[in-house]
């Protein structure tokens, strides 16, 4: 991935039961499992109540060069809302490092954010229909906050919503649950 330092995000996981936690897959330099910065951030994916066999949320966190972080939240939902809702909360980071590593300026965040989910749902479709599964059947809201210090910018589609609060840090306030 072009321009990100470190990103981490839940794996898609079978026989989970309610209150189980999703499993973390990293992907940083050298196989490390820490992010940049002296505190580490909590995330919390936990399996709900429902009779759904699977996590059907999923997260990712991914911190890009010159500070910026970009965190996503997904609730899928369908047959195959654990498919749709990890799929975007990892391409979404992807569209966006790429957009930096061409030179994206802070003016150009908010077209840079529409653009990485319009890309994530094309994308979706191709990879639905390479592997055989029905997208149009299954879905995700998906809310995801691209930010360097106290500049925050945001993008949802569906019912998801972020509402930052003064003197609260966005990663203690953006969970998958």
């Amino acid at each position: 991935m072009h321009h990100a330092i470190c990103m981490v995000h839940g794996k898609p996981g079978d026989g989970q039961m309610a209150g189980d936690e999703r499993e973390k897959a990293w992907h940083g330099p050298a196989g490390t499992r820490r992010c940049p910065g002296l505190t580490p951030p909590v995330i919390l994916c936990a399996k709900g109540n429902t009779g759904v066999v699977q996590n059907q949320d999923n997260f990712s966190l991914c911190f890009l060069a010159g500070g910026w972080t970009l965190a996503c939240c997904s609730d899928g939902h369908g047959f195959h809302g654990q498919l749709v809702a990890t799929r975007v909360v990892t391409t979404v980071p992807h569209f966006i490092a790429h957009k930096f590593a061409d030179g994206l300026e802070e003016r150009g965040v908010p077209a840079a954010l529409a653009a990485a989910f319009d890309s994530a749902q094309k994308d979706l479709e191709a990879h639905s229909a390479r592997f055989g599964w029905d997208c149009q059947a299954s879905g995700a809201s998906l809310i995801a906050a691209l930010y360097n210090g106290s500049k925050v910018y945001t993008a949802h589609c569906g019912d998801a919503r972020c509402f930052p609060l003064p003197h609260v840090e966005m990663r203690q306030m953006l969970r998958a649950s």
